[in-house]
């Protein structure tokens, strides 16, 4: 399985990375500090694992411009929203065309390995 990670946090990432190992230890795993990175590379990939909050792009756009390029799987993993993520915002992440929404606020990392064995 080949997963795409878009993170500019480099403690986050690696975070990711530990826990996408803990389910997939074969798989490849490519990091991405920009989306304009990912979206101009033809690295072959089968799930995305994003924030919504990077250096160039923002909130529900950053799905939009993934979701324009691929049909794969989007993994949200955010901490947008800060404790107690709005009904709105979590319909407008599901509308621009997140898979699963994980929050860093809530225990998102410890359910990423959850959330990608559903994609196995």
């Amino acid at each position: 399985m080949n997963i795409i990670c878009i993170e500019d946090n480099e403690m986050d990432k690696c975070l990711i990375e530990k826990k996408v190992k803990e389910v997939c230890p074969q798989c490849d795993f490519k990091k991405y500090r920009y989306l304009n990175d990912f979206l101009k590379s033809s690295h072959p990939y089968d799930l995305v694992i994003t924030d919504l909050m990077l250096p160039d792009e923002y909130g529900p756009d950053v799905l939009i411009k993934i979701r324009n390029v691929t049909g794969k799987p989007i993994i949200v993993i955010s901490g947008v929203g800060g404790h107690i993520i709005p009904i709105p915002m979590l319909k407008t992440i599901k509308n621009a065309g997140a898979t699963i929404f994980l929050s860093k606020n809530q225990n998102g990392f410890n359910r990423l390995p959850e959330a990608i064995k559903s994609f196995l």
